[in-house]
């Protein structure tokens, strides 16, 4: 028979095991041959599984590499992963102080608003002189925006002749957002002749408060580009690269720096394959990581619905750009979330034979050309970790309107 006190302190232990299996850290995710470049804080001797365990008991430790015989680094961070031969890295379960969480759903039924209140602005200027974008009363009448089957439908006018500019959208999210994960689960991509979309962030004052654009290109590209935009006191570093899979482009004079994603990415290519997933992680005070996963190649956390996606487990990243002393926090501010169709323009026209004339008489002429030109979007989710700012909506445009 226990007595009262006997009693308390049984409870009491079993209660503090309890406490101790919920929060304990498991050997989660393994990648051959890649390791992390820095957060060392610790070597140790052992097989893998010796290193497994000093991680989960040791403070600090969120992941480890082994050399494959019998050396292991203990590692306080999780980023940045490069290829290395002949090293077997671990990224150990997130603590729930650092772990991912479900803030936003934009879907079918509250994409555009809910309970009268919107959740994007409608920008009525276009980005090229033919881009004729529609309020948000004119792009429902004409049935450029509509909710289908449980998706998102926003698309272009492609059944008129037009004399300007062919009616489409820009959407401009009320929510401002300062860091997040992001995902954009995507059945089909606006596509055909002239078009360039593009689902982007944007800050006040451009460029001196960011830009961030996840999916851009215009007809032709097989690939989507990934771009930063800043003002000043922003460089990156060619090295950089050993941390993404996507290249290096050129960005001309515009500001800012660009990386191709794999062949593949956009467009034509991206619907064939039944769609896919953008994701970008803005983690404040560290980086920027964009991927892009092409049906049926997406994560299990993501397809699982899951509302603790981890992306330390989705590998090496299309971009990757630090946030330190190179290009810092500050560059990034109060962005907005932008859904853009837009036609022809010095870029879009170097894919159309004939140039900028011959794009607009596309434009003007042929409705045909836009059957294909339309996003249906699955959702966008956003997500945070504990002590994130996660978003601040304010009811008007605050920026570009």
């Amino acid at each position: 028979m226990v007595g009262q006190s006997g009693l308390f302190l049984l409870v009491l232990a079993l209660y503090s095991n309890t406490q101790w299996v919920y929060s304990a850290q498991t050997c989660l995710k393994t990648y051959q041959n890649m390791t992390i470049d820095g957060g060392i804080f610790k070597t140790i001797s052992g097989n893998l599984s010796t290193c497994c365990t000093s991680c989960q008991q040791t403070s600090g430790c969120v992941a480890y590499s082994w050399d494959g015989v019998n050396t292991c680094w203990l590692q306080n961070q999780t980023q940045p992963l490069y290829m290395h031969s002949n090293r077997t890295t671990v990224i150990m379960s997130p603590l729930p102080s650092a772990a991912y969480s479900l803030n936003q759903t934009y879907s079918a039924g509250n994409f555009f608003g809910t309970n009268g209140k919107n959740n994007f602005h409608f920008i009525t200027w276009g980005l090229t002189n033919v881009t004729k974008n529609v309020n948000q009363a004119t792009a429902n009448s004409s049935g450029l925006i509509a909710y289908q089957n449980g998706q998102v439908y926003i698309g272009v006018d492609h059944t008129n002749v037009v004399t300007t500019g062919r009616p489409t959208t820009q959407l401009q999210s009320l929510w401002l957002y300062n860091s997040g994960l992001f995902i954009l689960n995507l059945a089909h991509m606006p596509s055909g002749n002239t078009t360039w979309p593009s689902w982007w962030f944007q800050g006040p004052n451009w460029p001196n408060n960011g830009e961030i654009d996840v999916l851009e290109g215009v007809y032709g590209m097989n690939y989507n580009l990934i771009s930063l935009h800043t003002g000043n006191n922003c460089t990156v570093q060619q090295n950089y690269s050993t941390y993404f899979n996507g290249t290096w482009a050129n960005s001309g004079s515009n500001k800012g720096c660009s990386i191709k994603a794999p062949k593949g990415t956009f467009q034509d290519a991206f619907n064939a394959a039944g769609g896919g997933v953008f994701a970008l992680q803005w983690d404040r005070n560290n980086y920027i990581r964009v991927w892009n996963f092409i049906n049926p190649n997406i994560p299990d956390d993501i397809k699982n619905n899951s509302t603790n996606p981890n992306p330390d487990t989705w590998g090496i990243p299309n971009a990757y750009i630090p946030l330190d002393s190179n290009c810092s926090p500050s560059h990034f501010n109060n962005l907005s979330m932008t859904f853009d169709i837009a036609f022809c323009g010095s870029w879009a026209a170097q894919y159309v034979s004939g140039g900028e004339a011959a794009c607009e008489n596309v434009l003007k002429n042929d409705p045909s050309q836009f059957s294909e030109a339309y996003w249906l979007i699955n959702y966008v989710k956003v997500f945070g970790k504990p002590g994130d700012s996660l978003g601040t909506y304010y009811p008007t445009c605050q920026f570009a309107c």
